[in-house]
């Protein structure tokens, strides 16, 4: 699938995600749950990271699909990023109906930070990468320990979220 069809749509419908971390836990959460991203990632410092992502990011950003607006704060710069009039353009000519798992991206974007997007985001990684369960806290311990006291909260959610099949 074209990436417009999914990374497209999904910032269109979006219309903001406040930061590449966020967009990164974003897409890989919706490909656990079963979204048609094809998207490979593997886990980095802040969680699931995928560079073909990054490298689709930059090329909506130079066929001016995408806006990227920085936001310094405190030192730290993220990134707004925008779906263009263009993309929202080129979307609004295909009449494919919306696909269901838009609704869960609207609902990661509005009621997750990124730093709760990554705890989620790196259960669910533990879990498609074949640990078990009864191994996932540890493991997580082990690569998160910035987040280890939040563990259960964010095994809780990733499976509310994102039930096993």
């Amino acid at each position: 699938m074209h990436p417009i069809d999914t990374l497209g749509r999904l910032l269109v419908h979006l219309g903001e995600v406040e930061g590449r971390k966020k967009l990164q836990k974003l897409v890989h959460i919706l490909q656990v749950a079963g979204a048609p991203f094809s998207e490979r990632f593997s886990l980095s410092h802040y969680g699931a990271y995928s560079s073909e992502l990054r490298g689709e990011l930059d090329a909506f950003d130079r066929e001016k699909l995408l806006t990227e607006t920085p936001d310094v704060n405190a030192g730290y710069t993220t990134y707004r990023i925008t779906a263009s009039d263009q993309l929202k353009g080129l979307l609004a000519a295909d009449e494919k109906p919306a696909p269901a798992w838009l609704d869960l991206a609207t609902k990661l974007n509005t009621e997750f930070n990124s730093t709760e997007l990554e705890g989620i985001s790196t259960v669910l990684y533990l879990r498609t990468t074949g640990w078990q369960e009864s191994e996932w806290q540890a493991q997580f311990n082990n690569l998160k320990p910035h987040l280890s006291s939040g563990f259960e909260t964010y095994r809780e959610r990733a499976l509310e979220l994102v039930p096993a099949a």
